[in-house]
C-alpha cells in the first residue's frame, strides 16, 4: 500500500518511554509499491487454479484432450472476463465511497478549520505527542491542505487516501488470470499436434500448474510480507486441494455416467 511521503507513524508506545519526537516520526521516504500487486496476485491465483480444477475434472472425466482444452478455454475466458469486471466495479464502489468522504473533508476543513484542527491535535495526542511537538505536528499537518485532509480521512474515518484506476485494477486481474490461467492448458494443446505427447498432458499440466502456482504465492508474499517460500508452499497447498477435489468429483461422475 501506497504511503503518503509525510504519513506520521508511531515507534514507540506512551509506556516506553517519553513522547516521541517529531523528526523520529515522520516518514519522508516510506516504500512504494505498486496498489495494483494484490490483484495481480489474485488474478494469476485465480486463473490457475480453476482453470486447472476444470482440467482436472474433465480429464477425471475421461474426456479426450480436444474437449479438455474447449473446456478449458472456455472457462479461462469466461471467467477472467467477469473476475476483470467485478473488480473494476468493485474498485470504483471504492473510490466513489473515498471521494464521498474526501469532499466532506474538504468542506470541513474549509468551514470548521479550529475544529477538524482539534481533531488533529487529538490524533497526534493519542500518538504519544506532547507540549511543543505536539503543536508542530499540528502546524505541520495543518499547513498544507491535501496532507491534512488525507490524515483526516486515514487516522480519523480509518479510509486509506490511496486512489486507485478501476480500469487498471481490472485490466490488471484479467491479464494475470489469462497469462496464468493458459498454464494448465499449453500441454493439452501441444498434444494436438504431438500424438505421443497425449499420454504426459495431465502430468505435465500437474508440474506445470503447480510451479506456476507456487510462483504465484511467492510473489503473493510481496502484499502479505510473509517469507517467500511460506507464501508459495500455502499456496500450492490450496491449489492442490482444489485440483484432487475437481479431478475426484469428474472421475466419480466419469464411472456413474459411463463417459
Amino acid at each position: 500500500m501506497l504511503k503518503h511521503p509525510f504519513a506520521v507513524e508511531r515507534h514507540q508506545e506512551k509506556a516506553q518511554g517519553p513522547a516521541p519526537s517529531l523528526e523520529s516520526e515522520v516518514n519522508v521516504t516510506g516504500p512504494i509499491q505498486s496498489p495494483y500487486v494484490g490483484d495481480l496476485v489474485l488474478g494469476a491465483l485465480d486463473g490457475s487454479v480453476t482453470t486447472f480444477a476444470v482440467v482436472a475434472a474433465a480429464t477425471g472425466a475421461g474426456q479426450p484432450a480436444s474437449i479438455v482444452l474447449i473446456i478449458g478455454m472456455a472457462n479461462l475466458f469466461a471467467s477472467g472476463v467477469s473476475m476483470a469486471l467485478g473488480n473494476y466495479l468493485g474498485t470504483k464502489s471504492e473510490e466513489e465511497f473515498r471521494e464521498k468522504h474526501r469532499r466532506r473533508e474538504e468542506y470541513e476543513t474549509e468551514r470548521f478549520p479550529e475544529l477538524e484542527k482539534e481533531e488533529v491535535r487529538k490524533i497526534f495526542a493519542d500518538k504519544g505527542f506532547q507540549g511543543e511537538d505536539l503543536e508542530r505536528a499540528v502546524e505541520i499537518i495543518t499547513s498544507n491542505k491535501k496532507i491534512w485532509v488525507e490524515t483526516m480521512m486515514r487516522d480519523e474515518l480509518r479510509i486509506s487516501p490511496e486512489v486507485r484506476s478501476p480500469w487498471q485494477s481490472g485490466l490488471a486481474m484479467l491479464t494475470a488470470f489469462i497469462l496464468a490461467g493458459s498454464v494448465p492448458l499449453l500441454p493439452y494443446l501441444i498434444s494436438l499436434f504431438g500424438p505421443g505427447f497425449r499420454a504426459l498432458a495431465l502430468s505435465s499440466s500437474v508440474v506445470m500448474t503447480f510451479a506456476a502456482i507456487f510462483g504465484v504465492g511467492t510473489a503473493r508474499s510481496l502484499v502479505t510480507g510473509r517469507r517467500w517460500w511460506i507464501a508459495g508452499v500455502e499456496m500450492t497447498v490450496i491449489g492442490a486441494i482444489a485440483s484432487l477435489i475437481a479431478y475426484v468429483i469428474g472421475r466419480v461422475l466419469g464411472i456413474l455416467l459411463g463417459l
